[in-house]
């Protein structure tokens, strides 16, 4: 195994090293990129796509299918979705992780959920007449932050070790050992990422040794001499390639995992010649409308609502349905045994952080699905609970692992101190993802409608159903109450009679 985890070490290390040159080779421009071939092969996709989206059927958008695919858009909110909601529901029948390089096949399992940090192209791959697809959209801006934040928190963890190779050795150790699911040095992009920020860290390592003389009161997202600072991040030809513009590349089924063989080219052909963005971003857009759900980030806990509601059908039905294990009832968390904190917060201080340990701390007991305890509300019960616990989670690796770049603390008032011309660079690289946002929220708002008209409607039957029974109860006892008044009067004309005789 060690030697493995060496040679793996060796092999991230050279990718790390590689990745600029690579990336800025498959930027230059060769004959075969001239703007019509380049407009014919993106024509031919958008075409292609559109005659594969047409086959998804109307009833695939009203109703939750049998296979869920969560096309996970990398931070925005989507471990949220996963680790608190889902897995609440389909515990037992998620399917298997294999890296999101999507070597399973779903029919050799009984799995219902995919979760990865893939794109749309894998849904060629899948039965799309029987698959929903869910997604959560996020504004380019704060997400391409976030995912700063995320690489050099990661990357800071490889300074718990003397050097890179052992750092990376470690890394590759952990992920070996990983059956179940996958770490971050495998999931896109922070494979590339964390690998990339962790050298930069490592070249600084003398400067930050000196770090006594930096002042506490620094623009976290620009210290040279401790890490790469954010408009450097923006501007390097990975980041380029891995995240300007995903979220559109990822709905539009074209990243570097796609499962389509011109992806490639096609990415190139949009770098190259940036008005044929437009054919992609068509394409995602008309995506977004035929998914099953679509979630923003900015409403995150309105999000969870409304998608708890859309599948409350499959609430009923998993309630309904025999477990295999007889669950204790259950309950969010006041009373359930769920991990001690300060247990997990000693696991992340000894750097051996087991996935299977995470989701029993986050979900406490999971099997929520017992007797016929499965609603809605008591589902965002349950997600609430989780989603506190993943957020301090977050917070504390988060604070554990910048110990090792100090002073840097990441925050929402520090991110108020990064330029306006770093800020003006994400918005000018994420022109797509811009545009796309603003569609997903378009659509997210049509839901909301649609819900409130939906649940107006039910509101308005209860009432009528109650008025009606109201009503029905009202006529019977005047009916009562009129059978014993002439019962009464009957009894008091008797004694009258008597008398007379």
């Amino acid at each position: 195994m060690a030697g493995w985890a060496a040679k793996h070490s060796v092999v991230l290390l050279l990718a790390a090293c590689a990745c600029a040159i690579k990336f800025m080779a498959s930027a230059s421009p060769s004959m075969e990129d001239g703007f019509e071939s380049c407009e014919n092969i993106v024509q031919s996709w958008a075409d292609s796509s559109s005659t594969f989206d047409d086959e998804i059927e109307a009833k695939q958008l009203k109703s939750l299918q049998d296979f869920l695919f969560f096309l996970h858009v990398p931070r925005t909110g989507g471990s949220a979705l996963s680790s608190c909601l889902l897995m609440q529901l389909y515990h037992d029948k998620v399917c298997p992780i294999t890296c999101d390089r999507q070597g399973w096949d779903s029919r050799k399992t009984k799995c219902r959920v995919q979760n990865v940090h893939g794109d749309y192209s894998i849904v060629s791959k899948l039965p799309k007449k029987r698959t929903s697809v869910v997604t959560m959209e996020r504004h380019p801006l704060d997400r391409v932050i976030s995912i700063y934040e995320l690489s050099t928190v990661a990357a800071a963890r490889c300074l718990l070790y003397p050097n890179m190779t052992s750092a990376m050795e470690a890394a590759a150790r952990e992920c070996s050992e990983r059956h179940n699911s996958v770490c971050l040095l495998d999931v896109w992009p922070f494979n590339h990422l964390m690998s990339r920020l962790a050298v930069e860290l490592f070249a600084r390592r003398d400067a930050r040794r000196n770090q006594s003389m930096i002042s506490e009161e620094i623009d976290p997202y620009n210290v040279n001499q401790i890490a790469m600072p954010l408009q450097d991040f923006v501007n390097d030809p990975p980041v380029q390639e891995l995240v300007h513009n995903a979220i559109t590349l990822q709905v539009a089924g074209l990243t570097e995992g796609s499962c389509l063989q011109e992806s490639r080219a096609i990415r190139r052909c949009i770098r190259i010649h940036p008005s044929l963005g437009n054919y992609v971003l068509d394409v995602a857009k008309k995506r977004l409308d035929k998914i099953f759900f679509v979630g923003v980030t900015e409403k995150h806990k309105e999000s969870m609502e409304m998608f708890a509601h859309s599948i409350e059908a499959e609430l009923e039905a998993l309630s309904t349905a025999p477990q295999a294990n007889n669950a204790a009832d259950y309950n969010t968390g006041k009373n359930s045994s769920l991990m001690d904190v300060e247990t997990e917060k000693l696991i992340l201080r000894q750097n051996v952080f087991t996935p299977e340990f995470r989701q029993e701390f986050l979900l406490g007991n999971p099997k929520m699905s017992n007797g016929n305890q499965m609603t809605v509300e008591n589902l965002m019960e349950a997600y609430d609970a989780c989603a506190l616990r993943l957020q301090e989670l977050w917070t504390f690796q988060e604070i554990h692992f910048l110990k090792e770049v100090h002073p840097i603390k990441f925050s929402k008032k520090a991110r108020k101190q990064i330029q306006d011309s770093v800020i003006q660079q994400i918005l000018l690289f994420n022109n797509l993802d811009i545009e796309l946002h603003k569609h997903a929220k378009a659509i997210f708002k049509q839901q909301q409608e649609y819900f409130k008209e939906k649940y107006s409607k039910v509101v308005r039957q209860k009432v009528s159903g109650l008025s009606n029974w109201l009503s029905k109860k009202v006529i019977l006892a005047a009916v009562v109450l009129l059978c014993i008044l002439a019962l009464l009067l009957n009894a008091q004309r008797r004694p009258s009679k008597l008398k007379d005789n």
